[in-house]
C-alpha cells in the first residue's frame, strides 16, 4: 500500500501565507536598497571624478570598471576580514584586512593605469619602520600607489568620516586601521594625532 502524503494545516494556512508573503517582501526591499546604495555610491564617485580626477583616468570605460571591481571586491574581502577579526582579534586583522586589499588594488590599479612610477624609491625607509606618508591626493584611483610602494610597508589611511559608508570599502579601511576624521569639528586634529600614535605603535 502507498503512503500517503498530506500537508500539514498549519503550512498552508492563511495566517503562515501572510507572513511568508511578508518576509519576501521584506527581502525584496533589502535587496532594492542594497542594490540603489551601491548604484548611486558608484554614479557619485564616477561623477566626482570628472571634476577633480587626474585627465589619464579619465576614461569612460576603465573608470567605470574600476569603481564597480572596487566595490564589489571590497564587498567580499569584507566578509573574510570580519571572520578572521572574529577569531584572531583587531590587531591582527589589520595586517589581513591591508593584505587584502594590498593584493587586490596593488595589481589591479596598474593593471587599468599603466605601471605607477616611484621617483627617490630609494630613500623610503623599511617597511617596519614607523614613518608618515603625506599625499597630494588628487584622485579617486590614486590611493592604489600606497599598495604599490617599493617597500610594502603597512599604510594606515587618513579619511573624512562619510567614507566609512561606502559600500564594502568603509568598512574594510576600518578594519586595516584606517582613521576616520570629521573634517572642521573641533578637537578634530588632537584627535587624529592621538589616533595616529597608536596606529604606529602598533
Amino acid at each position: 500500500m502507498d503512503p500517503t502524503w498530506t500537508s500539514s494545516p498549519a503550512a498552508s494556512s492563511p495566517g503562515n501565507m501572510e507572513v511568508m508573503e511578508f518576509i519576501s517582501m521584506i527581502k525584496s526591499m533589502m535587496c532594492t536598497a542594497v542594490l540603489l546604495w551601491y548604484t548611486v555610491t558608484i554614479v557619485a564617485a564616477y561623477g566626482q571624478e570628472f571634476k577633480v580626477g587626474w585627465a589619464r583616468v579619465q576614461r569612460k570605460p576603465r573608470l567605470a570598471v574600476f569603481f564597480v571591481a572596487m566595490f564589489l571586491v571590497a564587498t567580499v574581502h569584507q566578509f573574510l576580514a570580519m571572520a578572521h577579526l572574529l577569531l584572531f582579534g583587531k590587531k591582527a586583522t589589520r595586517g589581513f584586512a591591508h593584505f587584502l586589499m594590498g593584493s587586490f588594488y596593488g595589481w589591479f590599479g596598474p593593471f587599468l593605469w599603466g605601471p605607477f612610477v616611484f621617483e627617490g624609491a630609494e630613500n623610503l625607509p623599511r617597511a617596519d619602520e614607523p614613518c608618515i606618508y603625506l599625499a597630494n591626493h588628487q584622485s579617486s584611483v590614486d590611493f592604489c600607489s600606497i599598495y604599490t610602494f617599493p617597500n610594502k610597508a603597512h599604510v594606515v589611511a587618513i579619511a573624512k568620516s562619510s567614507m566609512k559608508y561606502l559600500p564594502g570599502f568603509g568598512l574594510m579601511t576600518g578594519l586595516s586601521g584606517g582613521i576616520y576624521i570629521s573634517r572642521g569639528k573641533k578637537g578634530t586634529m588632537a584627535m587624529m594625532l592621538e589616533l595616529g600614535k597608536k596606529r604606529i605603535a602598533d
